[in-house]
């Protein structure tokens, strides 16, 4: 009775799907053992996981770009490709398409650098019809701009370019012969007896469900076991792993206690020669303070010595200085300054005067020479300039500082007194050299005041000098 019930039920579930169901005695004429799919289709159905490669010949591009393959209306690709630099590509998938169930999608060439879309074709894998086995080595041209996809063994490629190109037998010959369908019976005692099989499998299924729960569960506590054991081993190993490090450190730092221990006690050493050493220094400067302080005692008297010497050596300077100023008396006039009653202008007036004052400038520029002399004798004033004869009409300079192109040639001599047969240039340079060599006086005493000195006059200059050395630097002007 259970075994009618099971098949009177698969009955009624193939008389819901549309078969119809056979009496026990059919016709012999009636084939039996033909069955035809459910959904009356005999056309298989192909997706895009089922696609193994995708090509394209014949685009023209040049410049690096993706293929890529996306719903038709969407940006985002489903998959792309690596760069292809080629009109002829052939894209593998390493992993297939695989969990894209559609069979309407489209195929494009984008720019590797603007991301552009250079190329697109929608395709639908349910439309299209074989083209070739081997697509390297197929007798007919390949379509261009046309993407061809590999299903199977097999290329297929869109319907439309078959027509165009008059290559419909090639398709022909190569779709396989599709059968015709046949509606297939069933009968009752067929499905009865396939209901008591069914049955015996589940129950097998049950069992065998029910013994790999068990072995699973046997396979878990071993895992676990193993899990647990490694991770003893693990822990052993790192416990051992940190004793031998820790004892490597002990040896280590018990290598630097033991030079630690050295270098105290050197230091300690140190420390103790530094202690002498400075004990001794004290000592030193002990006695050095006393020797000092015996000098000390005696450089007062020194100081009031040599106070007394320096007061008579300024007076005896000023003596001097004062018996120069009677030799020669200097003068200053409305316009012009005299040295004992001879007049002498400035540098520019003197360059320019006439031939019948020469005898009268030139003594006058002696008496001015000599004067300088015995002051840097008094003074102990070191000059910038070598003054020759002087005290007469006829005294010239030597520059010792003047580059000369012979090591041992002698300074050119620059006359102070002019007449025929002599270089005025050579004049004018003594007066200038004169005058440098003043204020160079001026300068090494202190007394150097340029505003006073932008008249150019020599008397003035040395007017300045013996003003300042009798009556000091807060003297009155002259």
């Amino acid at each position: 009775l259970a075994g009618r019930a099971a098949g009177g039920a698969m009955l009624a579930t193939l008389q819901t799907l549309g078969l119809k169901a056979a009496k026990d005695k059919a016709p012999a004429s009636t084939p039996l053992d033909e069955a035809r799919p459910l959904n009356g289709s005999t056309a298989p159905r192909r997706l895009l996981r089922h696609v193994s490669q995708l090509a394209v010949r014949g685009l023209d591009l040049r410049a690096g770009y993706f293929l890529e393959v996306a719903m038709q209306g969407t940006e985002e690709p489903l998959e792309r490709s690596d760069i292809f630099r080629t009109a002829n590509p052939t894209w593998v998938p390493p992993c297939g398409f695989s969990g894209c169930r559609q069979h309407v999608f489209e195929v494009r060439a984008v720019d590797a650098r603007s991301q552009k879309t250079l190329w697109s074709q929608a395709l639908d894998l349910s439309q299209v019809q074989p083209f070739c086995e081997d697509l390297e080595t197929h007798g007919h041209s390949p379509p261009l701009a046309v993407p061809l996809v590999q299903l199977s063994k097999q290329w297929f490629t869109l319907p439309v370019w078959l027509e165009k190109n008059g290559s419909p037998a090639i398709s022909s010959t190569l779709e396989p012969r599709r059968p015709r369908g046949v509606v297939k019976q069933v009968k009752a005692s067929d499905v009865c007896g396939a209901g008591d099989r069914i049955s015996e499998m589940l129950d097998g299924l049950h069992q065998h469900k029910v013994e790999s729960s068990a072995l699973r569960d046997a396979m878990e506590c071993c895992l676990t076991e193993r899990h647990a054991l490694r991770q003893r081993r693990q822990r052993r190993l790192s416990t051992e792993t940190r004793l031998r490090l820790l004892r490597h450190a002990v040896d280590i730092r018990r290598k630097n206690v033991e030079i630690l221990k050295a270098e105290l006690s050197e230091a300690h050493d140190s420390s103790n020669n530094q202690d002498a050493q400075r004990q001794q220094a004290r000592e030193e400067l002990a006695r050095a303070t006393e020797e000092q302080r015996l000098v000390a005692a005696g450089l007062t008297s020194t100081y009031i010595s040599l106070k007394s010497l320096w007061l008579q050596l300024r007076c005896r300077q000023m003596r001097m200085i004062h018996e120069v100023c009677q030799v020669y008396p200097i003068e200053k006039h409305d316009k012009y300054w005299t040295i004992r009653g001879l007049n002498v202008l400035s540098i520019d007036m003197l360059g320019r005067q006439d031939l019948r004052e020469e005898e009268n400038v030139s003594t006058a520029l002696g008496y001015i020479v000599h004067m300088l002399v015995t002051l840097s004798g008094i003074l102990e004033v070191p000059l910038r300039i070598n003054i020759h004869q002087a005290g007469c009409s006829r005294s010239f300079l030597c520059d010792p500082h003047e580059a000369v192109e012979a090591i041992t040639a002698a300074p050119r001599e620059f006359p102070l007194y002019y007449g025929r047969g002599l270089e005025k240039p050579r004049f004018e340079a003594a007066l200038r050299l004169l005058r440098d060599g003043l204020h160079q006086f001026l300068y090494s005493r202190g007394y150097l005041d340029e505003r006073r000195l932008r008249s150019g006059s020599l008397l003035e200059c040395a007017k300045l000098i013996l003003t300042r050395e009798l009556f000091g630097v807060q003297s009155p002007p002259t």
